[in-house]
């Protein structure tokens, strides 16, 4: 319950008075609950429109825009080839976005990346179009791939307690992941994940000796 408090403002000659609330409950909400609102909407604003920035580069990959020329879909596989030349080649990327945009008027349905993806593999198109479906993957997997362990997330209640106060960011990222993604680290056949790890860091070396 807000209490009541009554408040009274001496007004200096030739000034105006200003806006007093009298009732707490009214002074929380523009004091207090529309400015957390405000900054909120700000905060979100401004990250989206990085995220917004992100997806145009590759949202003609599954956008069906007929007024779309070669030119333009030209540019935006090569621009999109640049930021990524380890995983996308420029010119064979092109060839194959070109081909797969005939393609997919006749056979893929699909509007939304992740069911493009799946469309593409379910119908045995992934070895027609490997960059393609490269391409999808990164979008696809950006959301994870930059993500970090935020400290005021819900799941560290349970990860982080009293005797880990100087836990690193490294550290809890990953027991961030392995925490929302419980039922596939159940599932984990560690036997085979120690197997491997002693066989890449394998120090042993064979030594023959001649005569």
């Amino acid at each position: 319950m807000f209490t009541v408090k009554r408040t009274r403002k001496k007004i200096i000659p030739d000034e105006t008075a200003g806006y007093n609330h009298e009732e707490a409950s009214k002074n929380f909400e523009c004091n207090v609950f529309n400015v957390a609102l405000d900054n909120l909407t700000s905060q979100m604003r401004s990250r989206f429109k990085v995220i917004e920035e992100e997806c145009s580069k590759f949202s003609f990959l599954w956008s069906l825009q007929k007024s779309q020329t070669d030119q333009e879909l030209g540019l935006k596989a090569e621009n999109l080839a640049k930021l990524y030349p380890e995983d996308l080649c420029k010119n064979e990327f092109f060839d194959e976005v070109r081909h797969f945009f005939s393609v997919r008027k006749n056979i893929l349905a699909s509007e939304k990346p992740v069911e493009l993806l799946n469309e593409v593999y379910a119908k045995g198109l992934h070895s027609i179009f490997p960059q393609v479906c490269v391409s999808l993957r990164i979008f696809l997997t950006l959301p994870v791939s930059t993500s970090e362990g935020e400290r005021s997330f819900s799941k560290l209640a349970i990860i982080k307690d009293y005797l880990r106060s100087t836990m690193g960011q490294e550290r809890l990222c990953y027991l961030m992941i392995l925490s929302i993604e419980s039922d596939l680290a159940i599932n984990v056949n560690y036997e085979e994940v120690i197997s491997n790890f002693a066989a890449k860091k394998a120090r042993k070396m064979c030594l023959s000796i001649k005569n």
